[in-house]
């Protein structure tokens, strides 16, 4: 997996050590996107020094569709068929209502059962899931855990900030894709 700002050369990333030398690699990855993949690949490679299983969600008018996952046991097709409609109970619903993200065991809900499958099966002790607002709107999000290993010690503030950067990084895309269009 490559971390954020990997365009500029390995010797920047073995300085980059901690959330917030991280976060500023990322920050400068997503002043640049070209693809809305690239926003995706952003937000997955800041988290793989911390998290062992990282997966990208996009909210599709009213469900929750898996986008891009990568790590231990991660199937990535399974991570493209994920589909959680937000008219039922998942561990969405509360974020898309407003709660600025969730940090704790993944509910034992029917819905969240296709995440922990995308994941290889295995439930994990707790994740972190941290929604991406473009206009006050959830776009999508981000989810990691560390298996059976918990994610105490989560940068979640960094995690908090890299989300709002992303959420910016999708508004210039759009603003960048209707300035082509005309």
């Amino acid at each position: 997996v490559a971390a954020p700002g990997a365009a500029e050369g390995p010797e920047l990333l073995a300085e980059a050590t901690t959330p917030d030398d991280l976060l500023a690699l990322a920050a400068d990855s997503l002043q640049n996107v070209e693809m809305r993949d690239e926003i995706a690949d952003a937000l997955l490679a800041f988290c793989a020094p911390f998290f062992r299983r990282r997966i990208v969600l996009q909210v599709r008018t009213a469900s929750v569709a898996g986008w891009r996952g990568e790590g231990d046991g991660v199937d990535p097709a399974l991570v493209r068929n994920i589909s959680i409609p937000l008219s039922e109970p998942s561990v969405f619903v509360p974020m898309v209502q407003g709660v600025p993200f969730w940090l704790g065991a993944l509910p034992p809900m029917p819905r969240n059962a296709e995440l922990t499958m995308a994941l290889g099966g295995a439930r994990p002790k707790d994740c972190v899931i941290l929604p991406v607002t473009l206009k006050q709107k959830v776009s999508c999000f981000l989810y990691a855990d560390n298996g059976p290993d918990g994610v105490s010690g989560a940068p979640v503030s960094a995690l908090r900030r890299l989300a709002a950067k992303a959420g910016v990084a999708f508004q210039v895309y759009i603003l960048k894709g209707k300035i082509r269009a005309l």
